[in-house]
């Protein structure tokens, strides 16, 4: 027997349907199920953890088809964003560094002014729902959750159990992703707390989301945009993330994973052998300690095995290292192999600026 509301819509499932019916999984939007199709995701943290520039990273990221953080986005979606803190002018200013090379033909991102809506408010939720619906926004993100209620006690389960009900009557009447940006209660500050209990408010704020996603610092260097979060994830509808480090970058306005050290060590060799080449391996070893601990002849030689089998289009002729297409500029046709560097020496790692643009290796793969 089949039990269906006025709609038609099931409600009921036997303990047979369940185990033989197939359900349609969430479509996932960021990495494996670790934001969903008609989700809620929270991203939360302390006061100036950079939750914003995360969440604009993420819209960028998800309007380009570009992976965030490591995490594969399979389709660009449409993306609107809420916002009520920044003016237009700072919203630009932000924007600016993180969409300048994005060249696109058809608008896939959209945002508000200084704009508040209640989603407590059966007439606000109409509003953003017709919205959605002309734009064909795929995800929501709202920045910040307290700015966009009208709730008297952030505290109060029932009150804000009203609101998050709100969030999802949303999603499943427009199919809309949903992205929260939230702070960390006091509590948090003093007694530190893992996950969604850390969020500032009633649990019932928790309870609703499919994704959490906490915010801490790690690293507050004086040197600017050098900064290092963790993002702490819990997940439903995909397998436990383990935490990641992140790191702003001032130059794009993007947080991403930094390079691992030996991927660092890896880079800056191969930018002594591109400045300097062809150059054996024990000057690459003098010139790489300026560079401080962690560069002695062992690890050169083995990060310079790691370069001649990953695929770099680097050789080593008669114990000099290079790239295939190197052509001395003394040379003849023909003569560019082996040649020593016309000053005869190879300047120390303080010497010369290291140039921070990727090189790729022959198979594509950028380090």
């Amino acid at each position: 027997m089949n039990v269906s509301n006025s709609l038609n819509e099931k409600w009921f499932y036997s303990l047979n349907e369940l185990r033989n019916t197939k359900f349609k999984d969430a479509d996932s939007i960021i990495g494996n199920g670790v934001v969903v199709q008609e989700g809620i995701t929270l991203i939360h943290g302390k006061p100036k953890t950079m939750k914003s520039f995360i969440a604009l990273n993420i819209a960028v990221s998800l309007a380009t088809g570009s992976d965030w953080v490591g995490l594969k986005v399979p389709v660009r979606k449409r993306v609107m964003y809420l916002q009520s803190e920044l003016s237009k002018n700072a919203l630009k200013s932000r924007l600016f560094k993180m969409t300048k090379d994005i060249q696109q033909d058809e608008e896939y991102l959209y945002f508000s002014g200084r704009k508040r809506f209640d989603f407590s408010n059966e007439k606000d939720i109409e509003y953003i729902a017709s919205t959605i619906t002309q734009f064909k926004v795929d995800v929501l993100i709202i920045d910040p959750l307290a700015d966009y209620h009208r709730q008297p006690n952030e505290n109060d389960n029932a009150q804000m159990a009203i609101v998050m009900q709100g969030f999802k009557d949303l999603a499943s009447q427009t199919g809309v992703s949903i992205i929260l940006i939230h702070h960390d209660g006091k509590d948090a500050l003093n007694y530190p707390k893992i996950g969604g209990y850390a969020s500032r408010g009633a649990s019932s704020i928790f309870a609703a989301v499919d994704t959490d996603i906490q915010v801490k610092e790690v690293l507050k260097s004086a040197k600017k945009g050098k900064a290092q979060f963790n993002l702490h994830f819990v997940t439903r509808h995909a397998e436990q993330l383990d935490s990641l480090i992140i790191e702003f970058d001032s130059n794009t306005n993007f947080l991403r994973v930094p390079a691992p050290q030996s991927d660092i060590k890896t880079q800056k060799i191969l930018q002594i052998i591109k400045d300097y080449q062809p150059v054996s391996a024990i000057d690459i070893t003098n010139s790489a300690k300026a560079f401080g601990q962690g560069y002695g002849k062992s690890t050169i030689a083995t990060e310079l095995k790691k370069i001649i089998d990953s695929g770099f289009n680097v050789v080593n002729i008669r114990g000099k290292y290079q790239f295939m297409d190197f052509q001395h500029p003394n040379s003849n046709s023909g003569e560019q192999i082996g040649m020593e560097p016309s000053n005869g020496s190879v300047p120390t790692a303080t010497q010369y600026p290291m140039n921070s643009y990727p090189i790729t290796n022959m198979n594509g793969v950028r380090h």
